[in-house]
């Protein structure tokens, strides 16, 4: 795969990684339908099912050669009926540089997915599948020269640790998230969930 990344001066180059449009998108009303979609979803939830948000952190990696891994973060909510559920997430997934050189690509998005449980003792195993509505823009020296927006699938697994004696439960998760901008990302996080 290739990316091609335009510098001040006007010159193409190409770079290996993630490919890229060169056209502004319309990125911030996909998120904006996207998280009033995963935000109507989420009230309309009856009291009586299991609600909870949390927050999760780690890192992410493009199945590419030529770049570094990055921080990430997820801000993250959902319902769960017995052994099945839904949830909706904000993922920033940071800065992915280009090895080598000042570019980067910055990868953001709101994912929803459906959730499917089980329970041993203390310790809650779960499958996830949804889709990921992304954001992508590549820089070269800070400077945001292109981006790329879409709709792909993801999916991943976890655990969750229920603490006898804490509001929350500790949550370790891995997933992935096919054909972002031409590129395959993995991420791991772990963080906190709370139900209410």
């Amino acid at each position: 795969m290739d990316l091609k990344a335009r510098d001040a001066f006007g010159e193409t180059r190409k770079r290996q990684g993630c490919q890229w449009l060169y056209t502004k998108g319309e990125s911030a009303m996909f998120k904006l339908y996207g998280s009033v979609f995963a935000l109507l979803l989420l009230v309309s939830m009856p009291a009586s099912a299991g609600n909870y948000w949390g927050v999760s952190f780690g890192q992410a990696d493009v199945d590419s050669a030529g770049f570094d891994t990055s921080d990430a973060f997820k801000i993250f909510g959902g319902t769960r009926f017995g052994t099945f559920g839904v949830e909706g997430a904000y993922i920033d997934m940071g800065d992915f540089d280009v090895i080598g050189s000042t570019a980067s690509v910055s990868v953001d998005g709101i994912e929803i997915s459906a959730m499917a449980y089980h329970d041993v003792g203390a310790v809650t195993l779960f499958a996830k599948a949804g889709l990921f509505l992304w954001s992508a823009t590549a820089n070269v020296s800070g400077l945001a020269l292109a981006t790329d927006d879409g709709s792909d699938l993801t999916y991943g697994f976890g655990a969750l640790y229920k603490f006898a004696s804490l509001p929350f439960s500790l949550r370790g998760e891995y997933q992935f998230f096919q054909d972002v901008s031409g590129g395959d990302i993995d991420m791991w996080t772990i963080g906190a969930q709370f139900n209410f």
